[in-house]
């Protein structure tokens, strides 16, 4: 199996780590399991896991589809609960419905304060507003 590596602490381009993104979307190369070992495993350095979040949390506004699906599965392997905000908005207003369903797959595996925003989202498509369940 190929193996993804990041060489020199140097973060890729983003449209190469939108690319790589979508390898994690269903489709004809399942490049899946690459990118998921190349983000657990070899993405330790605390400054650049950031950079990739703040790279990933842009692709969120992509114009592209299949940048903003592969953003939501990249930050979901992430996990880091800073993004739950940004998810949460696009579990609620991306104009795609695979964007929407894909960010709320995040939000689930982003512990208690993802479930909290699913929660909330859920709790306000059906006209309850500010009310926090516990």
């Amino acid at each position: 199996m190929a193996r993804l590596r990041l060489m020199g602490q140097v973060l890729p381009g983003q449209k190469i780590l939108m690319e790589m993104s979508h390898l994690l979307l269903p489709g004809p190369f399942d490049g899946r399991q690459s990118v998921v070992d190349f983000l657990t495993n070899y993405v330790n350095d605390v400054d650049l896991k950031h950079q990739m979040i703040d790279s990933f949390v842009e692709g969120l506004e992509s114009n592209d589809t299949k940048d903003r699906q592969g953003s939501c599965e990249v930050l979901a392997i992430l996990q880091d609960s800073s993004v739950v905000s940004r998810l949460a908005y696009i579990a609620q207003s991306d104009p795609s419905s695979q964007v929407r369903k894909q960010a709320k797959r995040a939000l689930d595996t982003l512990g208690e304060d993802g479930r909290d925003a699913l929660q909330q989202l859920q709790l306000s498509s059906h006209g309850f507003q500010g009310i926090s369940v516990k």
